[in-house]
């Protein structure tokens, strides 16, 4: 039997899942330390599921999950062998931590509760209807986190009386990071949320999904993130690439002017906000001296840690190390060797999906799901926090859709062999 068939409390469980994918720290629940709502849906509700047979998944989506599982139990069991030998070079690192197994067992739960909520949704998401649910409720939480990153604005910049959320990081004279971990993770997230809204409002011509396009370009801009203003100028040129493949050269002229109207509004709203900070913080100097200090304490360090831990260093360790490290560069060194193959399968089989709905897209809203895709994807040059479920749960959806586009298929073929009789 399907997940089409979970009963009500199973439903809510998991839209709930989807909506919170952003309240990465505010809300959570500490139980005794910080857990994402979502991470404890997909563990006291999502492993039930997934345990029941089902007969929906592709075989591209069993190569991803089987790439990425393998991922996550290798990058485990080589951390709690690491944290008794890995030098602190980063002794703030930690504060929080109490100690390099602690994290790695943390981060690796923390992984393995994407790893459910992604076989869920293989499972659960198997018709058009679906798709456009998940994808709205992604859209949604986004909605949620750019509004919250608006109101900190007003509280934190001009002194307006509220309270904060338990959690947030947010301080005075700082971007705010609303309810992710830094502005970055805003920005990133936020992009996405824009790119799906887009793809909903061109399907549906809804006024609620018109206005999460501007609410989310807000949220990119009122938090200040350069990566998220990045991650949605690739995805956003992905998505009118693929609408000039289809044919739909009009519509792609609208929609660029229409985004680049947006975009203005969105800038003239945020630095109404920000005032200065806007400015600076979109300074040609700071974009230069934020891509020399990602380089610098990041990235020149890659070669060199992959030689030293060829098998990889374990989940969650490279804090010690670097005091951070962006996430395509800790999947690299958490994982070493072992991790890149077999994440090179993952991502490979990811690839040929994408390439595959490209070649027969014909919708826009699985249009502008391959440039989140996209946009995802360039933001973790940047994004820390690799085990968020939300990432693999974006990377996961390019299968969830060509397994609803086959199972119409399979439907449909069924019916008119039922006809036929």
């Amino acid at each position: 039997m399907g997940f089409g068939n979970m009963n009500r409390f199973e439903k809510i469980a998991l839209y709930t899942a989807l909506f919170t994918l952003p309240f990465t720290h505010a809300p959570t629940v500490d139980l005794p330390f910080r857990w994402r709502i979502a991470e404890l849906i997909a563990w006291l509700v999502g492993i039930p599921l997934i345990l029941k047979p089902v007969r929906v998944w592709s075989k591209l989506a069993k190569v991803f999950l089987v790439a990425l599982g393998s991922y996550m139990l290798w990058c485990a069991s080589v951390g709690v062998v690491n944290a008794f030998f890995i030098t602190v070079k980063v002794p703030a690192a930690l504060e929080g931590t109490y100690h390099p197994l602690f994290r790695t067992v943390l981060e690796s739960f923390r992984f393995a509760a994407s790893w459910v909520l992604v076989a869920w949704l293989f499972r659960y998401v198997t018709t058009q209807d679906k798709l456009r649910t998940t994808l709205t409720l992604i859209v949604l939480g986004g909605n949620a986190t750019s509004v919250y990153a608006i109101y900190e604005t007003m509280v934190l910049f001009w002194g307006f009386p509220g309270p904060l959320l338990p959690g947030s990081r947010s301080i005075p004279g700082f971007p705010v990071a609303s309810t992710m971990y830094e502005p970055s993770s805003v920005g990133s997230y936020a992009a996405i949320a824009m790119l799906l809204a887009l793809g909903l409002f061109l399907e549906k011509k809804s006024f609620t999904a018109g206005l999460s396009v501007l609410l989310n370009a807000i949220g990119i801009l009122v938090a200040t993130s350069r990566t998220g203003v990045a991650a949605s100028a690739v995805g956003l040129l992905v998505f009118l690439l693929i609408l000039l493949q289809q044919g739909q050269i009009r519509s792609s002229v609208k929609i660029g002017t229409s985004l680049g109207l947006i975009g203005l509004l969105a800038a003239y709203l945020s630095s109404r906000l920000l005032g200065q900070k806007f400015y600076e913080r979109f300074s040609s100097y700071y974009v230069e001296y934020s891509l020399s200090l990602r380089y610098q304490e990041t990235y020149q360090y890659v070669v060199p840690d992959l030689l030293q831990y060829t098998l990889g260093l374990g989940q969650g360790l490279w804090l010690y190390s670097v005091g951070g490290g962006a996430g395509l560069a800790r999947l690299v060194v958490e994982g070493g060797i072992p991790g890149l193959i077999f994440l090179g399968n993952g991502f490979a089989v990811l690839w040929i999906t994408l390439i595959r709905l490209v070649k027969t897209c014909r919708r826009a809203l699985e249009g502008s799901l391959v440039a989140a895709v996209i946009a995802t994807l360039v933001s973790l040059y940047n994004y820390v926090n690799i085990t968020d479920l939300w990432i693999w749960v974006v990377l996961s959806l390019p299968f969830v859709a060509l397994n609803t586009r086959n199972q119409g298929t399979v439907q449909f073929q069924n019916l008119r062999d039922s006809n036929a009789l």
